[in-house]
């Protein structure tokens, strides 16, 4: 189908028909709408199309897959299913770094607690930051 030929009803049929046995996500269908929102803004700013039919169609009309619940915050994996169970293997050296801050930390039931408090997202990231920077390590997700 040539872009300019989709509608607000080509799409709404398009969701209604791949969200009806809730197979996916609330999160999964809205990362597909990200991506028509970027196309179609593109074929905007290229004159090949005049207005976002994404911008037409209600996503709370559809049906997804209900999210597991997660009762305890440390088991909380990504996309809040059983699928984003994931191993991560820790090389010698991270492995190191683990048993040193349980030494520093013996009680604690996180890795990271300074003054005793869990340590937020923002609060980590900021504080690998400085200290890559001062090592002279790069980060590639570096603002």
């Amino acid at each position: 189908m040539k872009i300019g030929e989709i509608k607000p009803i080509t799409l709404i049929r398009f969701f209604r028909e791949a969200t009806k046995d809730r197979q996916f996500t609330h999160k999964r269908v809205s990362n597909a709408r990200s991506v028509l929102n970027g196309i179609m803004s593109y074929a905007i700013e290229e004159e090949i199309i005049s207005h976002n039919p994404v911008s037409d169609v209600n996503f709370k009309q559809f049906t997804y897959k209900p999210v597991e619940v997660q009762s305890d915050v440390v088991n909380q994996m990504k996309g809040n299913t059983s699928h984003g169970f994931r191993k991560q293997f820790l090389t010698d050296e991270s492995l190191k770094i683990l048993h040193k801050a349980k030494e520093l930390n013996p009680n604690g039931i996180y890795v990271f607690e300074p003054n005793g408090e869990i340590m937020t997202t923002d609060s980590f990231n900021r504080r690998l930051k400085k200290y890559c920077k001062e090592a002279g390590v790069p980060l590639s997700f570096q603002s």
